[in-house]
């Protein structure tokens, strides 16, 4: 899918006249602009093989300024490059999106079978000089079109690789990718977010480290690299001096020690992800940064009490904290949770330590919508009843708690709006009889 957005300035006008539809003359010819070019996308997507959809917002909106006009462009049923039109990449644009959306929401972390080529990253590159934001998304990324990176335009605020795989076979081949992605960012000096994120090996041989980390310009704010098994990172000596806003990185193989380069940046930090990062087994740093809204440390077994205990004290404006299979965690700890009064979600699967009196004590956090406890095998009726009484509470997982039944309900003041659980009261489908082995 390639988003193309154009945008006109905006007229200056008395500020005093009320601006009617019926009245106004911008209303009019805003009108008879739609009109042509809802007829010029249907004879587009006639003479081509996408299909084009005008999304138009209207003057004075909230999300765009007046005469904005958004076209999409979808993948069709044959390959083809809808960026080689130029009527669709002119100068004006901005934003691009290539991303193969998937009917079956379990596949959206895996790349299609459908290829970025050189030539449509050259045709952009070559047209939209302007150009802000590229997101690619559940595509094969051909190396021909890794070297055309270093052709994007200066201009490049957004660099965003997502659920793609890459044909990176050799180490040769991965110089020629590192080369690449050296050259985009040592000339992107307005570069707010990089991305490149995905599971396993699936850009092969690709090495994802400092060598290339190091040349982030000083305005980045957003950096996810979590890249499977191409991320090679040992320590965080490349974030010194930057002021991030959201970090990351899982899966990687960073230390409790490098937990100290984030503090650095405390004061603008609100997003940190370090799910799966094994080697961090002391997180007492974590307390520090107390401007975190959204923190995830689920998968890191060897987290301790005191870490939590910190995190508890020192963070308390987190709306999102997800500990899952952190098995080391007691009760002492978890009843911490009871200080973070803003807390919206909340990811407790598979720890020991969680039972009634934490439940109890999540009771302090009257804002909480999402909890999962499934697999806490601690956990009783009493608790249950307990949890469910949260005025905001909208889902609830209680897969592999034992104690739960649908009878638990009968006792509740309110219900959540969706509760994920395997008990099942009675047999939905009714299957007929078995016909008798025994012949008349």
């Amino acid at each position: 899918m390639v988003a193309v957005v154009h945008s006109r300035p905006r007229k200056a006008r008395d500020a005093t006249a009320p601006l009617t539809m019926e009245s106004s003359p911008q209303w009019r010819v805003w009108a008879f602009l739609v009109v042509v070019h809802h007829i010029w996308c249907y004879v587009l997507g006639k003479l081509t093989n996408y299909q084009v959809h005008p999304i138009v917002c209207c003057p004075g909106g909230d999300s765009c300024t007046s005469g904005a006009v958004a076209l999409r462009v979808f993948r069709s049923h044959r390959r083809a490059t809808a960026i080689d039109n130029h009527y669709l990449c002119g100068r004006r644009l901005k934003r691009v999106i290539f991303q193969v959306t998937s009917s079956n929401e379990k596949y959206a972390v895996f790349s299609s079978e459908h290829h970025l080529t050189k030539s449509m990253v050259e045709t952009l590159a070559a047209n939209a000089i302007d150009l802000e934001s590229i997101a690619i998304d559940r595509m094969i990324i051909t190396i021909g079109a890794v070297e055309a990176f270093s052709q994007l335009p200066t201009s490049l605020e957004e660099f965003s690789i997502s659920n793609c795989r890459m044909s990176c076979s050799t180490a040769e081949v991965n110089e020629i990718v590192q080369n690449s992605l050296r050259q985009l960012l040592s000339r992107s000096p307005r570069l707010k977010r990089f991305e490149i994120s995905g599971r396993g090996w699936t850009f092969d041989h690709f090495v994802l480290d400092e060598n290339v980390l190091a040349l982030l310009p000083d305005s980045i704010r957003d950096l996810s690299i979590s890249a499977g098994g191409s991320l090679k990172i040992t320590n965080l000596h490349f974030l010194r001096g930057r002021l991030l806003e959201s970090l990351a990185l899982q899966r990687s193989f960073v230390s409790s020690a490098d937990l100290d380069v984030l503090v650095g940046m405390a004061s603008s930090l609100t997003t940190l992800d370090l799910t799966s990062c094994i080697n961090i087994t002391d997180g007492s740093l974590l307390r520090k940064l107390h401007n975190l809204r959204y923190l995830y440390l689920g998968n890191n077994r060897e987290l301790t009490d005191d870490a939590v205990m910190g995190v508890c004290a020192g963070c308390p404006r987190l709306q999102r904290l997800s500990l899952d299979n952190c098995a080391m965690l007691t009760t002492n700890s978890l009843l911490g949770l009871g200080l973070l009064f803003e807390l919206e979600w909340l990811c407790l699967a598979g720890v020991g330590g969680v039972d009634d009196q934490v439940l109890e004590r999540l009771t302090n956090c009257r804002e909480l919508k999402m909890l999962d406890i499934k697999f806490c095998r601690n956990v009783t009726e009493i608790g249950l009843v307990i949890i469910l009484d949260l005025p905001e509470l909208s889902q609830l997982d209680v897969q592999g708690v034992r104690a739960y039944s649908h009878s638990i309900l009968q006792h509740a003041k309110r219900i959540p709006k969706t509760i994920v659980s395997e008990h099942c009261a009675s047999m939905p489908i009714h299957l007929p009889p078995l016909p008798s082995a025994v012949v008349g």
